[in-house]
């Protein structure tokens, strides 16, 4: 197996995986359950009182990080792959 350094990104990836860890550790403290997407979901199929605000916050951050993310990046010149959509 042979590693592109020209185009790996180990600190990167470092780094997201960090804050990923971080914000699973918050959130175990903060509201006491461990955020599995399922759980989440299947929270908001059967609502309890005060958990329904969180569970749409959460879902909304998980479909939306994508998109702003997306939308921030410079758009390609034109004539190269692929299209800006934002």
């Amino acid at each position: 197996m042979q590693i592109d350094w020209i185009h790996s990104t180990p600190w990167t990836s470092l780094a997201g995986g960090l804050l990923i860890g971080a914000g699973i550790a918050l959130f175990i403290l903060l509201v006491g359950r461990v955020a599995g997407i399922s759980g989440i979901v299947g929270g908001l199929l059967r609502p309890r009182p005060g958990e329904t605000g969180w569970r749409i916050a959460f879902l909304a951050g998980l479909l939306g990080a994508p998109l702003v993310w997306g939308c921030s990046q410079r758009c390609p010149r034109p004539g190269s792959t692929p299209a800006c959509r934002c």
